[in-house]
């Protein structure tokens, strides 16, 4: 598995209610991350991005706000 190599910060986001990617399995992923984060979109299915546009923006951009700019290594 590749993702305790990856050297970028990653969000996860799960729907609440998303039977094709459980939460449990996107908290799984976050935390084989070395900078991953997770997030549970509530009431959502598999695409909080869309069912709950509102909170994912909310998610994404605080997530991307906490990062600041990004510099090359």
């Amino acid at each position: 598995m590749r993702l305790p190599g990856l050297r970028v910060p990653a969000l996860v986001v799960c729907g609440e209610h998303d039977h094709a990617v459980p939460p449990a399995e996107g908290e799984r992923i976050a935390r084989l991350v070395p900078d991953g984060r997770f997030e549970l979109v509530a009431g959502a299915k598999h695409l909080p991005n869309v069912e709950k546009a509102e909170a994912f923006n909310g998610l994404l951009l605080g997530w991307l706000r906490q990062l600041g700019p990004m510099t090359r290594a």
